[in-house]
């Protein structure tokens, strides 16, 4: 039975956006979170870096700190849902207008959070 239960639950905890990323979000049932979407204007095109560290890089104690340069006030880091397989989860940065400003990947070495890739709108 929880097993069932479970299962009917999950689509409330993964929502799908409309370029085909997702985002895992917990519902408490309390309020309806809508679905962070790329911006409509400025952004058809994405550019996307990846960044290298030295072996003994320092990292930061949290993903929430290694994330810190890419938000601004008022956006949230949330975990991106399930993906294909050979691709990473990755971090979306939400801004208050449900719009993804960035998606970072992350890696925990052994001084903390790197950020070792972002994906933003190119324009």
């Amino acid at each position: 039975m929880r097993l069932l239960l479970a299962l009917a639950a999950l689509p409330l905890l993964v929502a799908g956006c409309s370029d085909g990323t997702t985002v895992a979000k917990e519902d408490h049932g309390l309020v309806a979170h809508p679905t962070p979407t790329w911006p409509t204007t400025g952004c058809k095109e994405h550019s996307m870096g990846t960044i290298d560290y030295v072996s003994d890089a320092s990292g930061a104690a949290t993903r929430e700190e290694a994330a810190a340069p890419y938000l601004k006030h008022g956006d949230s880091l949330e975990r991106e849902g399930p993906q294909p397989p050979h691709f990473r989860r990755g971090w979306v940065v939400v801004t208050p207008d449900h719009e993804i400003r960035a998606i970072l990947t992350m890696v925990k070495g052994e001084n903390g959070y790197l950020v070792d890739s972002v994906e933003k709108c190119a324009h």
